[in-house]
């Protein structure tokens, strides 16, 4: 019997040691925020929404998503916008315009259901009529196609390695190679700008699971 005790013991006091390794878990009405700056040739952006401070970003860069719970909140910018959001559901906050006057665009982002998939999402922030995401090789085939400005569409796959191309009327925009998909994850392809200039984003999503 002092032997189970001590065993108690030293299980209680291990438990207890790995309680602060993990954050704790998000409060049931959270909702998952990031922000996309989308304004070229703009200074760096310093965004606050809900308690959150987000990082600096200048443009073409995005934040992880960061916890904001559910309501309506004012978001200043050139002038003051109210956005809202729902508990349980993950967000892209663009920030569009230029240096004269901003904007914010609220994308629901699409959220994996799959475990044993991995999610491509594909967001047209581009000021192209249709884009389309295929396989960047000489097969091109087709991922996820007719993606309307200012939306987001995706599409669960298997966990394989491949590279991805953003195209537009058949040309190809811009493309991430030899990519290790995994399941479980999401994959942000973001295309911003135009045609001519257009720049690729691609991001893995991550969550920062303290409310700083």
């Amino acid at each position: 019997m002092k032997y189970v005790f001590l065993l108690l013991l030293l299980f209680s006091a291990a438990f207890a040691q790995d309680e602060g390794l993990y954050p704790d878990p998000p409060p049931a009405d959270a909702a998952f925020v990031r922000i996309i700056q989308a304004i070229p040739n703009a200074e760096s952006l310093d965004i606050d929404f809900g308690d959150q401070d987000f990082p600096a970003l200048s443009y073409a860069e995005l934040s992880d998503y960061y916890i904001v719970l559910q309501g309506e909140y004012p978001l200043k910018l050139s002038q003051e916008q109210m956005i809202e959001v729902s508990a349980g559901a993950y967000y892209s906050l663009v920030i569009q315009g230029d240096e004269d006057g901003q904007k914010a665009l609220l994308i629901e982002d699409p959220m994996n259901d799959n475990r044993a998939k991995a999610l491509l999402t594909l967001y047209n922030l581009s000021d192209l009529e249709s884009i389309d995401m295929k396989t960047a090789d000489d097969k091109e085939i087709e991922i996820i196609l007719g993606v309307a400005p200012g939306t987001v569409a995706s599409r669960a796959v298997n966990g394989i390695k491949v590279s991805l191309g953003a195209f537009a009327a058949g040309e190809k925009l811009g493309s991430v190679d030899d990519m290790q998909l995994e399941r479980g994850a999401v994959y942000s392809m973001i295309l911003l700008g135009a045609q001519d200039s257009s720049t690729l984003v691609w991001k893995l999503t991550e969550t920062v699971l303290e409310n700083e």
